[in-house]
């Protein structure tokens, strides 16, 4: 007799952001489906962005239109209980919630995250398969002398737990989909269907639990049929002819025969080498050398799959103790020794080490396929692209100043001129602040075109003062520093965010010089004025 555990994490792709980012935890939090994310979420569920960058210009009163078009894809607890629900625009769910947090749908962070938990339920059972997303099935046979089924439950609920996804419900059955089913039912966190019982515990549930289209399942309403018992009741042969393979489907689920089943995981390969010194080592010298005869093996083996690196973890001992590990996210991948190991140079001369060493553990933590092509600084900012020399410059940046040291403008579609783009850091995988596409329809029509193609490094609002001759700007000063204006746009007028703040504001963009500076020094900045408290600021200067 096969049985089956089907575990389900309910809004997996929210409690993913909550996970990486805890101060979502409790918070209205959404997420936003793009124009392609219908096949982002068919291809997860078969398996299984401070400045501006260019910007629409245009005299509206009401937000963009590529932040009209956002809608909701998914929502958390705390914003549907703020009447913000699943289809909604942006618009809409912001005019509902003015605290709401937005984030855009992001497929490979879910898969990197169900992968990472499908690793860890192997330690449950040792055929563990993703069946879609945040949905797993496990292998539940064989457990009399385990503790039983109850016993099965209480280990992965406890599993997912530990890996920060708290909300789990599991129900296990002799197939698939009736254990995927009882995991939508009741309020205890497991259910277990009696063994060869799926059919009479599927029999009373509605039919709008078997996988039908719209049009079925408005057929066979139609028809009477509201139950999955009734449906069961009908001839195969009768559904064959009616609806083809999908009433056939639907007919076998009905009477608990489900092919699907949980396998053994394949995996994942991994690229590590580990040496003991033999002794303690402080010089740097002495550890590069060990290092390199480490790379060199470790690349060896990665251009022999076809793969390079993308990032390496180095960990350092001191007899058992490890008490040093540094991820090392890499510019550019690479499976070059050379370049790695001036790579992981300048970590160690950034961080010197404080400890003797007596081992070293070098892995590479993520891999790409090869390319035989340049890689960009950013794959969606082509065709500039990175030689060796300068990829380790940037590498210099960003291991001795940070991960934020080096950053790219991107596009931000927001109301408001100063909100409309954020600096991403290149090495950042996925934006942290909610990062909106630019309708390049609305700007093409609307653009004015003097800003287009410039980015805007934001300073705030800067107090300023202005000097005016015929009602006519000519001059502004701010930081005790007076600039002539040698030319000024007509204004960008916007009133109304009834959601939020209100503002009555006229954006310029000003050519401006140095009082007494030459033609040369001149620069175009973004000059607000608030007319609710009548007060000018400088905004940013653009490049």
């Amino acid at each position: 007799m096969y049985r089956i555990a089907c575990l389900r994490i309910p809004k997996f792709q929210i409690a993913v952001h909550q996970k990486h980012e805890p101060v979502l935890k409790g918070k209205p939090f959404v997420l936003l489906a793009g124009g392609s994310e219908g096949g982002e979420q068919a291809s997860l569920r078969s398996i299984a962005r401070c400045g501006v960058a260019p910007r629409r210009s245009t005299a509206a009163q009401s937000p963009s239109a590529g932040s009209a078009r956002a809608k909701v894809f998914m929502c958390s607890a705390e914003a549907y209980r703020q009447e913000v629900r699943e289809g909604m625009r942006l618009s809409e769910a912001r005019g509902v919630c003015a605290d709401l947090i937005w984030r855009e749908y992001a497929p490979p962070l879910y898969l990197d995250a169900q992968r990472k938990l499908l690793r860890t339920l192997i330690t449950c059972s040792p055929k563990v398969t993703a069946l879609e997303t945040g949905i797993f099935l496990l292998d539940a046979s064989g457990l009399k002398y385990l503790g039983g089924e109850g016993q099965l439950c209480r280990h992965v609920l406890k599993a997912c737990s530990q890996s920060g996804f708290t909300d789990g419900h599991i129900g296990i059955a002799n197939s698939a989909f009736a254990a995927m089913v009882a995991t939508r039912l009741k309020r205890k966190r497991w259910y277990i269907v009696p063994a060869e019982k799926d059919a009479e515990f599927l029999a009373p549930l509605p039919i709008q639990h078997l996988p039908l289209s719209l049009e079925v399942l408005e057929s066979l309403l139609d028809l009477g049929i509201k139950s999955i018992g009734q449906l069961t009741g009908l001839s195969l042969t009768s559904l064959e002819e009616r609806f083809g393979q999908e009433g056939v489907l639907a007919y076998e689920l009905a009477h608990g025969k489900d092919n699907r089943r949980p396998y053994l995981p394949e995996l994942e390969r991994e690229f590590q080498s580990s040496v003991e010194l033999g002794g303690p080592v402080d010089a740097l010298n002495e550890i590069l050398f060990v290092l390199k005869s480490m790379l060199d093996r470790l690349m060896t083996q990665l251009q022999q799959e076809g793969l390079w690196a993308e990032e390496l973890v180095l960990s350092l001992y001191n007899d058992n103790d490890k008490f040093d590990e540094r991820p090392i996210k890499l510019i550019r991948p690479s499976n070059h020794t050379k370049f790695l190991l001036e790579v992981v140079k300048l970590s160690l001369e950034a961080r010197p080490v404080k400890r003797e060493i007596t081992g070293v553990k070098l892995a590479v933590s993520r891999v790409a396929p090869e390319s035989w092509e340049q890689v960009p600084i950013d794959p969606g900012d082509a065709p500039a692209t990175l030689s060796e020399s300068l990829s380790l410059l940037l590498q210099r940046f960003t291991t001795r100043l940070g991960e934020d040291a080096v950053v790219r403008p991107v596009a931000n579609d927001q109301y408001f001129p100063e909100d409309a783009g954020v600096w991403l850091p290149v090495l950042q995988n996925a934006p942290t602040r909610p990062v909106l596409p630019i309708d390049t329809e609305y700007l093409n029509t609307y653009s004015t075109g003097i800003g287009d193609g410039l980015v805007l490094r934001s300073t705030g609002h800067i107090p300023a003062l202005m000097e005016l001759e015929d009602s006519s700007l000519v001059a502004i000063s701010y930081h005790g520093q007076w600039h002539r204006v040698k030319a000024l746009t007509v204004p960008e007028r916007l009133s109304g965010m009834w959601w939020e703040t209100p503002a009555q504001r006229s954006y310029y963009m000003a050519l401006i010089s140095d009082e007494h500076a030459h033609d040369t020094n001149n620069r175009l900045v973004l000059i607000i004025r608030d007319h609710q408290t009548n007060k000018w600021f400088l905004a940013g200067n653009y490049d």
